[in-house]
């Protein structure tokens, strides 16, 4: 994994093509064990509509983003300890996340730096957006791109018009914020 850019406090890296397949096979393994339906959290509101797969402690998606924990904190330098939670996120047409931060008080608390992985760039829509010094910055990713940022800024994820658009997500967990 190679650091690419860093704007807006996001860092943008990027994966190796063999990773990405690897990662890909994985996730298409777990998809498949999960029937993307009955074993998925189906999320719809308000806030988000997407389906989401919880990825074990014990897969090797765990691992790898274990094995990167230290490049990807380079750029931040926090104190991280471990991930708090992976999740393989499956966004179909018409699904979103709207506006959001990725700490609350409870758990949340302790995450530092999230992490958004694109397996796939065959979809339309879907870009990430943050809230930076007053203004929306839209940041297109293409399959390969790592985002890492710092989990308590303002994001979202616009509504996915074609196609599905597939990310690993992680969160890396230290102290709660004071």
């Amino acid at each position: 994994m190679k650091k690419n850019k860093t704007y807006y406090g996001v860092n943008k890296f990027q994966v190796s093509s063999d990773d990405l397949s690897y990662l890909n096979k994985l996730s298409n393994e777990l998809l498949k064990k999960n029937k993307l339906e009955a074993g998925t959290t189906k999320v719809q509101g308000s806030v988000r509509n997407c389906l989401i797969v919880r990825v074990s402690r014990q897969s090797e998606i765990y691992k790898y983003f274990e094995d990167a924990k230290n490049i990807i904190n380079g750029g931040f330098n926090y104190h991280i300890d471990g991930i708090q939670d992976i999740q393989l996120i499956v966004y179909r047409k018409g699904h979103y996340y709207q506006w959001h931060t990725d700490i609350d008080n409870d758990l949340g608390s302790t995450r530092k730096i999230s992490t958004t992985l694109m397996l796939n760039d065959n979809y339309e829509g879907g870009d990430m957006n943050f809230f930076h010094d007053g203004e929306e910055k839209k940041i297109t990713l293409v399959k390969r791109d790592l985002l890492a940022f710092t989990s308590f800024m303002n994001h979202s994820v616009d509504m996915v018009t074609k196609g599905e658009r597939r990310v690993i997500v992680a969160w890396y967990k230290g102290k709660p914020w004071r």
